[in-house]
């Protein structure tokens, strides 16, 4: 997996940092390791940051991870956390591990540790964890091609998650439904998911019948 690590104040990742790269994982950083969150390679110029872009406009980023560190103050707006904010903003699954209380972003991120615990085995679980605001759009687009055909509402779900840069529509719509209505509702949940993720490469939908 790629990971975009960050850390609250420079040097607070480094042991993560080895912790994730031993587990096989690739790490990317929005500034060199070590030095000040702010500017970051987005905003400075390439011939003079050795050549760096934006992870997020570069590569495909799996998954973010933020650290703090414990005696930060509670809720303060740490600079290191930036790039957590806009892999948020294009539905990048956060994990913050430290001290939550220090972190503005916790509640908006897929998963929390505590400090000093292991980072790499939540990578996967992070990954594949559905996207609440995705999902929640798909479910309502799915419920109202099924409203508009006269099939019962009740048991249709859709879940999201986000894949190499991509994201993955899975309806249920918990009724069989024949072709033309498959490629209905496929087509509006892809468009109501881009409407809220227009920075996806693409979205796939895929519709589980109950067999």
């Amino acid at each position: 997996m790629r990971v975009l690590l960050l850390e609250s104040e420079p040097g607070v990742a480094v042991e993560t940092e080895t912790e994730l790269l031993d587990a096989g994982h690739v790490v990317a950083r929005c500034h060199e390791a070590g030095s000040a969150p702010f500017p970051c390679y987005g905003l400075t110029d390439r011939e003079e940051n050795g050549g760096h872009r934006c992870p997020l406009d570069e590569d495909n980023v799996d998954v973010a991870v933020v650290v703090h560190r414990t005696g930060e103050p509670a809720g303060r707006s740490a600079t290191g956390e930036d790039g957590a904010r806009c892999a948020l903003r294009r539905s990048v699954p956060v994990i913050v591990a430290g001290p939550i209380e220090a972190s503005t972003i916790a509640d908006f991120a897929t998963m929390v540790t505590t400090e000093g615990s292991p980072v790499a085995p939540l990578i996967d679980l992070a990954v594949a964890a559905p996207l609440a605001r995705h999902s929640k759009v798909a479910r309502r687009s799915l419920r109202s091609v099924l409203e508009i055909h006269g099939l019962p509402t009740d048991g249709a779900d859709a879940e999201v998650v986000h894949t190499g840069g991509a994201l993955r529509v899975v309806l249920r719509p918990g009724v069989p439904i024949d072709e033309k209505v498959v490629e209905v509702a496929s087509v509006r949940a892809a468009g109501a998911v881009r409407d809220v993720d227009p920075y996806a490469s693409g979205v796939n939908v895929v519709v589980d019948q109950p067999r």
